[in-house]
């Protein structure tokens, strides 16, 4: 069974680890280098840099617009992407032996679109999971091979239901393409009134207003950690938020006013409720506990009465 992998992302790379652990990965398609870090130099996507280190043959196109001739060409049985990052067009979908398959993380029709593990703790989901999908022209919406359920811890964040999805997905994806390679299972087209969607986070999403409930705030703080991190602005710099607690208030003070500071705490008003800020990272330092900013560079910024904004 040769199967071509697609795939970008850090949450593509273990997706790729467990198929080279049992099957054929003829070649391994992923974006092309781009230009990042503060001397936006050349850098390989993570699934390029896990492809070497296993010996795998790289794919790097600008376009798409002629590869599913070369497919045709490799024989490919099965094409996998996951989080490749880019809509891949119908002759490619076409081109494999047998099947083009996604891994999706969500239960679909659930959370279509480029940030569903974001929205998922965001939105405030109990559950979620991940779908193994048989891909079509539209978005996501090709119907299901195979899914798996994973729930929501009450203090879940971007960064730990990630690493719980991969668990799920890689051992799901490994199990379930045999079955599909040799068509034990037809996948189950999903019901299209009970779709909905998780569309990409956007530059400034990150940004926190405090004019909203404090529950509302904190999900919101979950689902930006580690990546790209909430942030909101302490005496014109940005200070990224990375944890904070929910907590009940009496103060009638505007939102996002700090309205209580100790050693070990810092309390900012919310419109409804207050965050007690617990791990933060001020412009251009390092990420840290409270109580670490406050003996520090906190110490005379964060004080009670000023506003974040």
């Amino acid at each position: 069974m040769k199967i071509l992998f697609a795939g970008t992302s850090d949450f593509s790379v273990p997706f790729l680890e467990a198929l080279h652990a049992h099957y054929n990965i003829k070649a391994v398609l992923t974006l092309p280098d781009r230009q990042r870090g503060r001397r936006r130099r050349p850098r390989p996507t993570p699934v390029k840099e896990k492809a070497v280190t296993l010996g795998l043959d790289v794919w790097q196109p600008e376009k798409l617009d002629a590869l599913h001739e070369t497919i045709k060409a490799h024989d490919i049985d099965l094409l996998i992407t996951v989080a490749y990052g880019k809509k891949v067009p119908s002759p490619m979908l076409e081109a494999p032996r047998k099947a083009p398959v996604n891994v999706h993380a969500s239960l679909l029709p659930a959370l279509r679109g480029a940030a569903p593990i974001t929205r998922a703790v965001e939105y405030g989901y109990e559950t979620t999971g991940v779908s193994i999908m048989h891909m079509v022209d539209r978005m996501d919406a090709g119907p299901v091979y195979a899914s798996s359920e994973v729930s929501l811890a009450c203090d879940e964040t971007k960064g730990t239901l990630s690493e719980k999805l991969i668990r799920a997905g890689t051992a799901l994806l490994v199990e379930t393409l045999p079955r599909i390679a040799s068509g034990e299972i037809e996948p189950e087209p999903q019901t299209e009134g009970e779709a909905t969607y998780a569309p990409k986070v956007g530059k400034e999403e990150a940004r926190l207003s405090f004019d909203m409930a404090a529950t509302k705030i904190h999900r919101k703080i979950r689902a930006f950690n580690p990546s790209p991190g909430a942030f909101t602005t302490l005496d014109g710099r940005k200070l990224k938020v990375f944890s904070a607690s929910p907590l009940e208030t009496r103060s009638d003070a505007t939102p996002g006013t700090v309205v209580h500071v100790d050693k070990h705490h810092a309390v900012v008003k919310a419109k409804v409720g207050a965050l007690s800020l617990k791990r933060v990272q001020l412009e251009s330092k390092k990420a840290m506990d409270i109580t670490s900013f406050l003996n520090g560079a906190g110490r005379t910024l964060l004080k009670e009465g000023i506003r974040l904004e």
